[in-house]
């Protein structure tokens, strides 16, 4: 949670150091606010994706080394 504090901190100050401070905050809250938004939906699908492996690896049958 720090980290991501520390980040997005990070962010808004190199983005109105590179331009002035209007085009600096408003590009940073909507940089910001695409990438929590996009998180949200990627968490999800992540979920499904682990679910998935998971069940895939349960039923993955041994393997043998038949040349040693």
């Amino acid at each position: 949670m720090i980290v991501g504090g520390l980040i997005a901190a990070w962010l808004v100050f190199d983005n109105v150091r590179r331009t002035d401070p209007l085009y600096g905050i408003a590009g940073s809250a909507a940089s910001l606010g695409l990438f929590s938004v996009l998180a949200w939906v990627w968490l999800p699908l992540m979920a499904i994706g682990l679910i998935c492996y998971f069940l895939m690896l349960m039923s993955a049958k041994p393997v043998y080394v038949v040349n040693r």
